[in-house]
């Protein structure tokens, strides 16, 4: 694992840690997207999830950014992402692609975006937005931000991101949903989320699932019964990883075999 930085395209320096699989490059990409978004990936072991790891081992290199609205770099760098979800913060992202691609690091044609809770939100977001990515799978996302107001038990978060009301289809929390776009995806995604989730419903990976169907698109939807907030359960974190390896290798071509 290493340290990487890259700009902006208004200039601010990003940084996030880069774990590259053995072997000579370009190699296959994931971005993984960290929640909160107040949040940031630190040196730490297994980068706090499993499937780093596992999908390193599988021939991958994983991206950890830090894009704007993460923690370590103040509260004005804080207030630039989680006032502005969907905007700057996407376009670091993709930046942080970019710079990868221009060092001969990474392939372009096959790299994929991951994410739970505001990641699982991103990773939707950015299929939504873009043609980018080959592959997403979002987990424990945000995909209506208008439903996700009503049904959650920590309304009080959107308030905090938007301005406007949840039901005027002019705000913030209408523009920046995932699921009125549906019509525009075409990156194949895999939306997990449990079905004992509070903070973002399952109703938020299935709404989006059935308005992808609907459109023609490629979306598969997990739903794991005993799960919350992201999946924990040792049985249920082994077959997502399995999932997850699965639908990568399948959509980015790039898995190996131990």
């Amino acid at each position: 694992m290493e340290r990487i930085a890259w700009q902006a395209a208004d200039g601010v320096t990003i940084e996030g840690l880069l774990v590259s699989p053995p072997g000579p490059g370009p190699h296959p990409l994931v971005v993984n997207i960290h929640g909160g978004p107040v949040w940031a990936w630190r040196d730490e072991w297994s980068m706090h999830y499993a499937h780093t790891p596992l999908l390193a081992s599988r021939g991958y290199a994983v991206l950890h950014p830090n894009m704007r609205g993460s923690l370590g770099r103040g509260q004005k760098f804080i207030a630039s992402g989680l006032l502005d979800m969907g905007a700057a913060d996407a376009a670091d992202l993709v930046a942080g692609v970019d710079a990868l691609v221009a060092a001969s690091r990474i392939d372009p044609e096959r790299v994929g975006v991951t994410g739970n809770s505001y990641g699982g939100f991103m990773a939707a977001w950015l299929i939504a937005t873009s043609d980018r990515f080959a592959a997403a799978i979002a987990r424990s996302p945000v995909t209506d931000w208008v439903s996700q107001h009503y049904t959650s038990n920590i309304p009080g978060f959107d308030r905090i991101c938007f301005s406007g009301d949840p039901l005027d289809p002019q705000s913030t929390y209408r523009t920046r949903s995932p699921l009125y776009l549906a019509d525009r995806v075409h990156t194949p995604i895999m939306l997990i989320a449990g079905a004992n989730d509070l903070a973002t419903p399952p109703q938020q990976a299935s709404m989006f699932h059935h308005a992808l169907v609907e459109h023609g698109a490629d979306s598969t939807l997990v739903i794991y019964q005993d799960e919350g907030h992201g999946v924990r359960g040792r049985a249920a974190t082994i077959d997502q990883g399995t999932r997850m390896v699965e639908f990568f290798d399948q959509h980015l071509a790039g898995g190996q075999t131990p």
